[in-house]
């Protein structure tokens, strides 16, 4: 039998700040472990659901998320979050900064 949990990050679900150099991509993954799985993930920056536009692009992965930051700018840095929810509940946020440097 398997207990129910809300979703919990994995260790390398978004291990590590992110530094590019402006023009290129930045990627940031977000995985997660739940019973039952995981429904719905959603995406920040600053504070501030984003979603697919211009300026990023979310897939599914295997067991989460990717969001990457196209062709990153000044403006694209700051702090990247994601969370997860199931019929539990949401799970924990987590966050690491994408950093640009600017030519």
């Amino acid at each position: 039998m398997f207990a129910t949990v809300k979703p919990e990050h994995k260790s390398n679900s978004l291990s590590s700040n992110i530094t590019v150099v402006e023009g290129r991509d930045a990627v940031f993954n977000c995985r997660t472990e739940a019973v039952p799985g995981v429904l719905e993930y959603r995406w920040f920056k600053n504070g501030n659901q984003i979603s697919d536009s211009v300026d990023y692009t979310i897939t599914p992965i295997v067991d989460g998320e990717r969001l990457t930051v196209k062709q990153a700018k000044k403006g694209s840095a700051g702090q990247y979050s994601c969370d997860g929810r199931n019929a539990l509940g949401t799970g924990v946020i987590k966050s690491a900064y994408l950093l640009v440097n600017c030519k």
